[in-house]
């Protein structure tokens, strides 16, 4: 991603559980709501000074877009591939040969990467390489046989040509906005007042905030599996959340990052809106 600090790449997400408050679970619901709103009461005080305590953020902006390296020695590829990605407001490094690619993607940046796959040979020694060292960028085959190509998200078949390559790309880039949003985080510092499964108070801050979970720091002893609710107020947001969060591992130092567990279907909303803001991708100059 051009102009941007990459997100934490905590990888501690998993799937948030929404219950409605008519859901079929309602005892189990009923508690959580009735916690829920003792938690928030108690927190209120807190609550009220958090405005004042959040960190600055640094915002995505509009001039943000994904970045590529293109691996090819075929004319026609590159003239292709680099007129459907700069319609997608993607910005496009070519390289020649397998070790220059592999020296633009050492700077860490690169979100997409299109290799030729008719140099049979170095393009697999890329490939593995590259799934060796990180593995975090999606990966795009281009190649003029059938065959399978390990460790490739998607192929393209040669000859290309422009139509069809902008609808092909045009699910990749589908893919990547939705992945990048997934494990985008965000930083923030929010002091807030958790209650644990044991109704214990804990005075907690939020570190990052992103579609599946937060990271927190705390001086309090606090173990993998516990279950903490609390108001989260997020900067800009109309009005605070409330959710209730699992801890999936904890640091000596006092980091822990957690999975939301549950959180009513009108928080969600404005959690989601609020990542929307936060996650903006410089927009294709076609409509997508």
């Amino acid at each position: 991603m051009r102009a941007i600090q990459r997100p934490m790449e905590d990888h501690w997400l998993a799937g948030s559980e929404v219950w409605p408050l008519s859901c079929s679970r309602r005892g189990r619901c009923s508690d959580f709501h009735r916690r829920k709103s003792d938690c928030c009461q108690e927190a209120n005080d807190s609550c009220r000074c958090h405005w004042l305590h959040c960190e600055p953020e640094a915002d995505m902006t509009a001039d943000m877009a994904f970045e590529c390296v293109l691996v090819s020695r075929d004319p026609n590829v590159v003239s292709t591939v680099n007129r459907v990605l700069h319609n997608l407001a993607i910005h496009t490094r070519h390289c020649l040969t397998p070790s220059r690619a592999l020296q633009e993607l050492g700077g860490g940046s690169t979100d997409l990467l299109v290799i030729d796959c008719d140099e049979r040979d170095s393009a697999l020694e890329l490939l593995n390489e590259i799934t060796r060292r990180t593995g975090k960028q999606t990966v795009v085959a281009v190649s003029s046989s059938d065959r399978c190509i390990p460790h490739t998200h998607f192929v393209l078949r040669k000859p290309m040509d422009f139509q069809s390559s902008v609808q092909s790309f045009g699910r990749v880039y589908s893919c990547m906005l939705r992945d990048y949003r997934r494990h985008a985080r965000y930083a923030v510092l929010i002091p807030v007042i958790a209650r644990d499964d044991r109704d214990r108070l804990l005075p907690v801050t939020i570190t990052n905030i992103g579609d599946g979970g937060i990271g927190l720091r705390t001086e309090e002893e606090i173990a993998v599996g516990d279950v903490l609710l609390f108001c989260l107020p997020l900067p800009g947001a109309r009005r605070a959340i409330c959710v209730e969060a699992r801890i999936l591992w904890t640091r000596d130092y006092g980091m822990s990052g957690c999975e939301f567990v549950r959180i009513s279907p009108i928080d969600l909303d404005i959690l989601h809106d609020w990542l929307k803001l936060k996650c903006q991708i410089k927009k294709p100059l076609v409509a997508m």
